[in-house]
């Protein structure tokens, strides 16, 4: 159902459960983040950028490119799920490299999360029991 970004490796679980319906996909990868596989942003400058945790937000207020695509996302899902044609607006499945930081995948969870998708779901590699 999802499709891998070019040069990604997921970790590993023992889990099989599968979303519903295909939500929001953000890929990290170790050189880009992607949304629905489009290009996004590098990863390097979302590591680079200076990050108040104290006010969730970046140090110089700026939205990131991914905040941008996130909330044009939004935007989109909140007219289907008024159309009924979806049935959640919130949910969105993030692929990350299991070698990328922590730095950098507490970034990728705060702009998800403040763009209104706070039911976030990470794609992992089965592995067998």
């Amino acid at each position: 159902m999802l499709t891998n970004a070019d040069n990604l490796i997921l970790p590993y679980s023992i889990s099989n459960k599968r979303p519903a319906e295909l939500p929001i996909q953000v890929a990290v990868t170790e050189d880009a983040i992607l949304v629905d596989n489009d290009y996004v942003m590098t990863t390097k400058e979302l590591a680079d950028k200076k990050y108040d945790e104290f006010v969730t937000e970046f140090s110089d207020g700026a939205l990131t490119p991914l905040d941008k695509i996130l909330e044009q996302k939004m935007q989109e899902l909140e007219r289907l799920l008024a159309l009924e044609m979806i049935q959640s607006k919130d949910e969105v499945i993030v692929q990350v490299d299991k070698n990328m930081s922590l730095n950098v995948m507490n970034k990728i969870m705060n702009i998800c999360g403040r763009q209104g998708f706070s039911d976030m779901k990470f794609a992992v590699m089965m592995r067998e029991q």
